[in-house]
């Protein structure tokens, strides 16, 4: 009788190890919300977040905001997740300092893509990933000193809704560029619309003949500014801030001349790797800074540089 009651225990300490065993590795939920504001960018990244879910074994919940939607979006999504049953998020935010005290209430780790730490987030371990924008400031800053003269006068076109990275981009780019004598002429998108931009961008041009050259910070302000250029026949070159599918095609025309590449699937394969780590109560840095590379005609079937542009499509 004793016999049959030890084994009897003895089933049930099992079971129950099992059993903890099974609930301890429950498949982590993480979310990503991303902005559709610059599809090429986000879609990339994207692809690397599936990249690292898939290799990782986890459940990836993703949204993405329409194209020219307000924040308010982002923040109804961020609001959906603590039903979801979370467990982290990675977030490429529209503007970073108006969600924070969501995140604040989401009390959950957040791995914060594409955006400085402008402040830093109460609830939960938090981690910033991005490529460098002194770096690429500096990159594209370079790319017009080579081609222009000093005098000389370009256009830096701002997408509508501008964020730290870009306005970090731009500054040092302008730094560099005053002290080679080059000014910069300053426009802000009114509009995500493709035609929209392509007639702002089209007017501006017309209204400041001087105009040599147009830094370009996404790639609606790319595909805007090269129409333009086509339609007006002008001998002007663009240098832009991403090296997205579309401003590969331009730069194979010779309206780029330069694109500077931001690694959005690394962002995104790495901002999920960050966000399972911290969900998982393991350290992450708090903040990696990926390195910009430039692009031209001449390097841009280099099979490293392919990989980084088409990183879903190059084995």
């Amino acid at each position: 009788m004793r016999y049959r009651l030890s084994a009897y225990i003895a089933l049930i300490i099992v079971l129950f190890i099992v059993l903890s065993g099974c609930s301890s590795t429950k498949t982590l939920n993480i979310a990503i919300i991303l902005s559709g504001d610059s599809q090429d960018f986000s879609n990339s990244i994207l692809q690397g977040a599936k990249a690292a879910a898939e290799e990782m074994d986890i459940k990836l919940t993703y949204k993405i905001t329409a194209k020219g939607t307000s924040i308010s979006k982002q923040a109804m999504f961020i609001d959906s997740l603590a039903e979801d049953g979370t467990d982290a998020l990675v977030i490429y935010p529209l503007e970073y300092q108006k969600i924070n005290h969501k995140l604040k209430e989401l009390n959950i780790p957040v791995a914060v893509i594409n955006s400085l730490p402008t402040s830093e987030i109460n609830g939960g371990k938090n981690s910033y990933l991005y490529t460098d924008p002194t770096e690429t400031g500096e990159l594209m800053a370079h790319s017009f000193i080579e081609k222009l003269d000093r005098g000389s006068q370009i256009a830096a076109i701002l997408p509508n809704m501008t964020n730290s990275i870009v306005m970090k981009q731009l500054d040092t780019m302008k730094d560099i560029l005053a002290e080679n004598n080059i000014y910069v002429a300053e426009v802000t998108l009114d509009s995500e619309d493709t035609l929209t931009v392509h007639k702002e961008i089209s007017t501006f041009m017309m209204e400041h003949p001087y105009i040599k050259a147009i830094a370009a910070f996404d790639s609606t302000a790319v595909e805007g500014g090269a129409e333009a250029i086509s339609q007006q026949d002008k001998d002007i070159f663009i240098v832009s801030a991403d090296a997205s599918i579309t401003t590969v095609s331009y730069l194979e025309k010779g309206i780029v001349h330069t694109a500077i590449i931001q690694s959005p699937f690394s962002i995104g394969y790495l901002g999920v790797q960050n966000a399972i780590k911290m969900a998982k109560g393991e350290d992450v840095p708090h903040i990696t800074s990926l390195r910009p590379r430039r692009v031209t005609l001449e390097n841009l079937f280099d099979p490293d540089i392919e990989k980084q542009i088409f990183p879903f499509q190059v084995p």
